[in-house]
């Protein structure tokens, strides 16, 4: 079993989450790609790179399966359940690619600030219901009326910004640091950000374990009923107990989001909750992306196992 294993003509890459697999299914040209549970003893001690998606732990306890671990590679663009630090104290060499599905999650955000605030999802509504009346129009809001604050001006926070600036709207936004080259102004406060706001799109990436949610109460409550928060971050950046108490009383106007504190989100929390969009965190995931995602990851591998 061992020799056969070592004779094979392509390279070992063991997949730690089933998910991956069909996905990674182009990848079968250049290496033999392997599910864990699938995985032999002795495959298990030969593996020298594994392929893991970011949103799940992967550490100490789960490299300890594999003692001659040399390379971990994270498909996903976040990767906050990989102990990094500890994988690089190590001396196994990590990867990861932050800025394949950038433009495509903007593409999304754009779209939900133009349904909310053009009265697209409301028209249809009306529409098949039988309610539409000629002589009473659905006003919406032009885009050039439309005031975007973005928090965490980052890969998808600029997409967002320069989307949003082509389509007349007025950017701001908000982080924890100045960034001097930035090209939209910087709000003082995360607050009066939000105050200001008719969107508020959350892109910041993911908290530090334990911090309280950065969009809390007050901040939802700032953006007001005729605004919107966008959630294409992370979950934990939410308060969403907040967001659907704010949502269900009228003191926000609308909530998208793509990204959840848990996932799946349970169902039965958004089932009486109005004035929403949830998608099932997809706002990166278009072919275009998958396939940026899965030719970097080949470059890795090819270029971890030619100098290994």
């Amino acid at each position: 079993m061992t020799a056969a294993i070592e004779s094979s003509a392509l390279p070992l890459v063991a997949v730690a989450q089933p998910e991956l697999t069909p996905v990674l299914e182009p990848l079968r040209d250049h290496f033999r790609l392997v599910e864990l549970d699938a995985l032999s003893q002795d495959e298990r001690r030969l593996a020298r790179a594994i392929v893991v998606v970011g949103d799940q732990e992967f550490g100490q306890s789960q490299a300890k399966a594999f003692p001659n671990l040399q390379f971990v590679a994270c498909f996903t663009v976040g990767c906050e359940g990989i102990d990094v630090d500890w994988l690089t104290a190590q001396g196994i060499a990590f990867r990861s690619d932050p800025g394949s599905n950038a433009e495509d999650v903007a593409d999304l955000v754009i779209a939900a600030v133009l349904m909310f605030h053009r009265r697209i999802l409301e028209g249809d509504t009306i529409t098949r219901q039988g309610r539409w009346r000629p002589d009473r129009k659905l006003v919406s809001r032009s885009a050039s009326e439309l005031k975007i604050g973005i928090v965490g001006l980052g890969r998808i926070g600029t997409a967002v910004a320069r989307r949003a600036e082509m389509m007349r709207m007025a950017v701001s936004w908000w982080g924890p640091r100045s960034k001097p080259k930035a090209e939209w102004p910087r709000a003082g406060k995360l607050l009066a950000l939000a105050t200001q706001s008719d969107a508020l799109i959350v892109a910041a990436p993911s908290p530090a374990p334990g911090a309280p949610p950065l969009i809390n109460q007050e901040v939802l409550e700032a953006i007001g009923s005729r605004g919107m928060v966008v959630n294409v971050g992370r979950g934990a950046l939410v308060d969403e107990d907040a967001a659907r108490e704010c949502l269900k009383s009228g003191k926000l106007g609308f909530g998208y989001f793509d990204v959840f504190a848990e996932e799946p989100t349970p169902p039965s929390s958004w089932a009486d909750v109005p004035n929403t969009l949830l998608t099932p965190h997809i706002a990166g995931v278009t072919t275009a992306s998958l396939r940026k995602m899965r030719t970097c990851l080949c470059h890795d591998l090819e270029a971890f196992f030619s100098a290994n």
